[in-house]
Order: C-alpha cells, then structure tokens, then sequence
C-alpha cells in the first residue's frame, strides 16, 4: 500500500474500499484520498469539511466521520 506522502497531515482514518483492491484514507488534512493496493498509487481524492478521523464505505456511499463542527 501507498506511503500516504501525498497528506500534508497526519493520518487518522484508513479503510479498505469494498472492492478489495483499493484503500482509503484521510486524516488532518481534510482530504480522503484513494490508494490501488497493487502497485501504491493514488487514484482519486475528496477535500471535506473537517479533519478526517474514520471512513466507511457501504455500498455506493463512504461515509467519512470529519471535525467539521456541523450537523450534517
């Protein structure tokens, strides 16, 4: 798996995505970034409100539990 150098923060959260060949993660830097497991590269990235501190992919959503201070 990727070295997560790509987060300017330290990592809180990391999952692996529902089809087995990706890993998710996030932390600080308000971003969730996707890992290929096979060979370490990023493949996408979502900024989001606040600091990332879990990540649960359920079915076609993922679900990221953030620090944004908001009720939504």
């Amino acid at each position: 798996v990727g070295n997560y150098l790509d987060h300017n923060e330290p990592v809180y959260g990391v999952a692996f995505g529902l089809d087995k060949e990706t890993v998710l993660s996030g932390g600080r830097d308000k971003r969730v970034m996707q890992w290929k497991i096979a060979d370490g590269k990023r493949t996408g990235e979502v900024g989001v409100g606040g600091e990332v501190f879990k990540i649960v992919p359920v079915a076609d959503f993922l679900y990221v539990c953030s620090g944004d201070n908001s009720d939504q």
